[in-house]
């Protein structure tokens, strides 16, 4: 009985290391993510969304 625990908690924490750890695991998408970041954070701050002053409405009512 103990050998088989011993062994499935052996094959579970490999599974979780390799999807972690793996080619498509999260390390690799947040490392891709920055220049997409970096171009949604330049867009809004060409076209000026999101951003407002103190006392000014929330919907500008730009066309």
């Amino acid at each position: 009985m103990t050998t088989e625990a011993i062994l499935i908690l052996f094959i579970s924490v490999l599974v979780v290391v390799s999807v972690y750890f793996g080619d498509g695991g999260p390390i690799e998408a947040f490392k891709d993510a920055g220049p997409q970041l970096a171009a949604k954070i330049e867009r809004s701050i060409s076209t000026g969304n999101h951003f407002y002053f103190e006392g000014e409405a929330r919907n500008p009512g730009w066309q």
